[in-house]
């Protein structure tokens, strides 16, 4: 009978113990007194409704609803009490919610009666659940295992507070949603709000002021991380619910205060920011891009983070590393899948499998590559990602490492100074937006925030590109089409960006060369038909002072521009909505007079590097002087129209100026380039301020000779000897495509045979190449020493029946890199290349030549020779007896 009586009381408890595991609590918001109340809040809003109403019910007689207008931000949480309810495995709390904007979040706050503070109030974190997805319709909002997800976070929550952290008997006493979803009016609507599985905890050691904003101080201190305030819509990439062109830099400890006033909105770092940065990122309202922790876990450091960067590699053994790693980054970063960024070089379309953002970082300044090619180049790229890749595009502020080095070792400079002119970084920018790039990262690789002149030119520049990037900030940003317009002028890069209420017309001006210094603008009024432009559009040009109608006529099927704009760059806003046009004027206030001054500014600039190079340059220039000083009186005129407010009078006489200096500098640099077979030949001459440093290797190579031949095997005359010492060839294989290189004895510029490299389709049908070079050849390699200075020349012959004229095979060497490389055009004619280079360490060079389109390249008589001093001839001794005569030639090498 004990057994019988024990045996009762065990099930009796057993089944108290179930009941109350599977209790559950409901609100049907069916009363009149609304139960939600706001819990916590980062924004500025206005509540416009709160009620109970019948208009709309997910079941029974009706719902409460909220309906409020807020500014950016990321947070305005309400919510309801509830009955205490332990953290176990079966809680799971549900709520109903309907509105016509996605992105709202169920919250639940979570007590932590175990650990208090000096006046015994309880710690609270809250933790965020599902979010809202279904715009327009009921959707049921949930959390997963309370209790997992506690457990999940304890240590981090031990590690801030020290091991007297106790998360034992935590319970649940708020249901809540973050109802932000954007800026803006927002309302929603919800009903049966629902805990089932739960338990009332046991022994509270403390009550909990039932206010839900909450007078516990630990409550922000030790809560759940904030969600990121970064998301994603589609390809869009928004902050705190804003679609923005993302313009990153590349940090340097700069004051993050004085990056924000240029323009920047996110930085770029090497590593986790610390708290102090955390701070100053949050306080200046920017992200930041980084690589994934090594060790730990993605912890409220990264709370601004806008995208993982995971490094790539050239070597298609490497990149299962890439793929794995970005594996890890997405389950790490669950939560928030915050997007993954690469900037590969080869493989785009199995990086772009595994990134949602893809970095082209396409050469232009001080390169051979034209810069009308640049919107080309990164459409070519695109073709080979995935079509759910998002594309960003890399903008140089200085000359890369590689560049940097051969130029110091040529000039014989420990560090050498030498700018991106201000045309040159807006070319790359906004033709970089020609060609689908809706991110930009500015690398760099010096502080800006040193006080270098060259620097102080860098900060103007790149302010100026920011804010004219600004002006058109919605379509870069949310464009939903773009469109190349063909022009009649090869000068001329045109491209239309299309939004639902207007379009934007970018319009680019380059002759070649400008990737060196810069030619003025010659066009003058330039007609360009645009299709697809609604007919009761009107088309305006973004002028610094304000809008300006331009002059056009409609025609089937779209409008023809009349344009008499001499700008670098022209943006043109076609459109039909008062509300564009008033946002556009808006912007054209905050930005036109600082755009102003700092084209002021540069142009002061300009004129000082104008004088001083001139007064270097051999020999004067009276031309050169007098286009400066006309210069200097525009400059005054304009100086003199900001003073009184004129801000349309200052643009037109900077833009004066900046045409009669930029005459001076293209003629000046015309001049001393002109008697290489390219600027890259000698690469001091691939700057403007470089000139007087580019005379001076000149005077030394007058005084020097080149020596013997050093390169193995550049005759071309044994196969044997060639891989003997050496000559490697690289294949990487395509379908359509036959691959050639072999040793020929018709075509040839000296001796018996010649080299010959073909990429050839195999049909009629002509495949895009990718960027990988389908075949390159990589020479012997030739022992260099500290300081010495190498001549390279050889004979190359280029021929392509599909494409002639274009660029089709690239020699370039390992001491200067691709960059100071030599594109060859497909001319069917031989010609001799040369490149001067410097070796800045002991070690080895050596050459390659890479076939970057559909031809064939022969290559014959490649040399690589050192300069060496001249040797004296002796002299000859004057007859006995005669008059000695003087040798004129004698005389002039002793000189």
């Amino acid at each position: 009978m004990r057994y019988s009586l024990l045996l009762g009381i065990i099930v009796g408890v057993l089944s108290a113990f179930s009941a109350a595991a599977q209790a559950s609590y409901q609100e049907d918001f069916e009363g009149a007194q609304t139960s939600f109340q706001l819990l916590d809040v980062d924004i500025d809003f206005r509540v416009v409704r709160h009620e109970r109403t019948q208009k709309v019910a997910r079941s029974g007689r009706g719902a409460e609803t909220i309906a409020f207008e807020a500014t950016a931000g990321s947070k305005l949480m309400f919510g309801a009490s509830v009955p205490h309810s332990s953290v176990i495995a079966d809680l799971k709390p549900t709520i109903w919610l309907k509105g016509e904007r996605t992105g709202a979040q169920m919250v639940v706050r979570i007590v932590f009666p175990r650990f208090t503070d000096a006046n015994g109030v309880p710690a609270t974190m809250f933790l965020g659940g599902s979010t809202y997805q279904q715009a327009g319709r009921w959707q049921q909002l949930t959390l997963g295992d309370l209790k997992a997800e506690v457990e999940r976070r304890t240590a981090a929550l031990r590690a801030q507070y020290g091991p007297t952290f106790d998360p034992r008997e935590a319970y649940i006493d708020v249901v809540g949603i973050n109802l932000y979803a954007g800026p803006g009016f927002t309302e929603y609507a919800f009903d049966d709000l629902e805990l089932t599985g739960q338990l009332a905890p046991q022994g509270e050691k403390s009550t909990v002021n039932v206010s839900l904003r909450a007078a516990a101080p630990r409550a922000e201190e030790i809560g759940t991380p904030q969600r990121s305030v970064v998301s994603r819509d589609g390809n869009m990439l928004l902050v705190d619910k804003q679609p923005l062109a993302h313009r990153v830099i590349d940090y340097h400890e700069e004051p993050l205060a004085l990056l924000r006033q240029l323009g920047f909105n996110a930085i770029r770092l090497s590593t986790k920011p610390d708290e102090g940065l955390q701070y100053d990122l949050q306080r200046n309202g920017m992200t930041f891009i980084a690589p994934p922790p090594k060790q730990g876990a993605v912890d409220g450091a990264y709370l601004r983070l806008l995208a993982w960067q995971i490094p790539t590699s050239n070597r298609p053994e490497d990149f299962p590393d890439f793929a794995l790693t970005a594996d890890d980054v997405r389950r790490a970063d669950a939560r928030d899948n915050r997007p993954i960024l690469a900037a590969p070089s080869t493989a785009l379309y199995e990086h772009s499998r595994f990134a949602d953002i893809i970095l082209h970082d396409v050469p232009m300044i001080g390169s051979s590559a034209l810069p009308a090619d640049l919107p080309q180049k990164i459409e070519k790229r695109s073709l080979f990602c995935s079509q759910s890749a998002a594309h960003w595009s890399a903008i140089e502020t200085e000359f890369p490492q590689e560049t940097r080095r051969q130029l110091e070792a040529l000039s014989s400079l420990p560090q050498l100074s030498a700018a991106i002119e201000a045309d040159q970084l807006q070319q790359q920018l906004f033709l970089s937006a020609c060609g689908g790039a809706r991110g930009f990262v500015f690398s760099s690789q010096s502080s800006l925030a040193d006080e270098r002149p060259v620097n102080e030119y860098r900060r103007a520049a790149l302010e100026l590109a920011n804010r004219r990037l600004t002006l058109i900030e919605p379509w870069i940003a949310a464009a939903d089409q773009l469109t190349p317009i063909s022009t009649h002028y090869p000068n001329i890069q045109a491209t239309l960006l299309s939004t639902p209420t207007a379009k934007l017309l970018i319009i680019v001006r380059s002759t070649a060369d400008d990737q060196f210094t810069v030619a003025p603008t010659r066009e003058g009024a330039i007609a360009i038909q645009v299709p697809g432009v609604p007919t009761d559009s009107e088309p305006w040009l973004l002028h610094n002072s304000d809008l300006q109608p331009v002059g056009h006529s409609r025609q089937d099927g779209g409008i023809r521009l009349v344009l008499d704009d001499r700008s670098r760059v022209s943006l043109i806003v076609l459109t039909q909505d008062p509300i564009v046009l008033r946002d556009m004027r808006r912007r054209i206030a905050e930005n036109g007079r600082r755009i102003t001054e700092l084209q002021y500014e540069i142009a002061q600039q300009t004129l000082a590097l104008a004088r001083d190079v001139t007064a270097q340059l051999r020999g004067g220039d009276q031309v050169a002087t007098a286009q400066i000083a006309l210069a200097w009186g525009e400059l005054r005129q304009a100086e003199r129209g900001l003073e009184v407010g004129s801000v349309a009078q200052a643009e037109n006489k900077i833009a004066a100026a900046m045409g009669n200096l930029q005459q001076v500098q293209r003629l000046q640099w015309e001049r001393t380039s002109a008697q290489y077979f390219s600027p890259v030949t000698n690469p001091l001459t691939i700057s403007y301020d470089l000139l007087p440093l580019a005379l001076q290797i000149q005077s030394r190579l007058a005084i020097m000779a080149p020596s013997a031949n050093r390169l193995a095997g550049g005759d071309m005359e044994d196969l044997g000897f060639l891989l003997s010492t050496g000559w490697r060839q690289t294949q990487r294989p395509m379908p359509g495509i036959n691959l050639q290189c072999e040793l020929i004895s018709s075509e040839v510029k000296g001796g018996n045979y010649a080299l010959r490299l073909g990429v050839l389709a195999e049909n009629n049908l002509a495949p895009v190449l990718a960027d990988a070079p389908p075949l390159k050849i990589d020479s012997a390699v030739v022992d260099v020493q500290p300081g010495q200075l190498l001549l390279i020349r050889g004979w190359v012959k280029v021929r392509s029946e599909i494409a002639p004229g274009q660029n089709a095979l690239t020699i370039y060497d390992s001491l200067g890199g691709k960059r100071l490389g030599l594109q060859m055009a497909a001319d069917d004619q031989w010609q001799e290349f040369s490149l001067i280079r410097a070796a800045n360490e002991a070690g080895t060079m050596h050459l390659t030549f890479e076939m970057t389109g559909l031809a064939e390249a022969t290559i014959d008589e490649v040399t690589i020779e050192l300069y060496e001093q001249r040797r004296r001839q002796p002299r000859t001794t004057p007859q006995t007896g005669a008059e000695a005569t003087l040798d004129d030639a004698w005389l002039q090498e002793r000189r």
